[in-house]
């Protein structure tokens, strides 16, 4: 999936497919890699951003979706609540280069690399 996306390949349904996917480690894989290197969670945002800059729908709110699909009493519990900003940042990204300025902060890298931890949001 990183290797298509840097070699500037059609990465989108691969990731649609990590997404749909069921195998077992896929969230520990993922936090693993965004904690091993402070780069990794601006290419895994970076990632999302281009597939949803390149879509039809790229002004739908993720975070709006998100808090649509987790109740507001699980929002604690599935760590939605400590990426909204992360989201909210890239819901208003409308350029098609991608900058953070949340992810500069590694509490926030830590946050995102947990919430990806949990099998429900992979």
């Amino acid at each position: 999936l990183v290797y298509a996306f840097r070699s500037q390949a059609d990465f989108g349904q691969l990731l649609l497919t990590y997404y749909r996917g069921q195998a077992p480690a896929h969230q520990f894989v993922l936090a693993d890699w965004l904690t091993s290197n402070r780069q990794n969670a601006f290419v895994w945002s970076r990632m999302h951003h281009k597939v949803r800059f390149r879509s039809m729908r790229r002004h739908y709110s993720m975070q709006a979706f998100a808090e649509a699909a987790v109740p507001r009493h699980m929002q604690v519990a599935r760590k939605l609540m400590y990426v909204k900003d992360w989201m909210s940042e890239l819901d208003d990204q409308d350029s098609t280069n991608y900058s953070s300025s949340w992810l500069r902060s590694a509490p926030n890298r830590g946050n995102l690399a947990r919430f990806f931890k949990l099998t429900p949001n992979c």
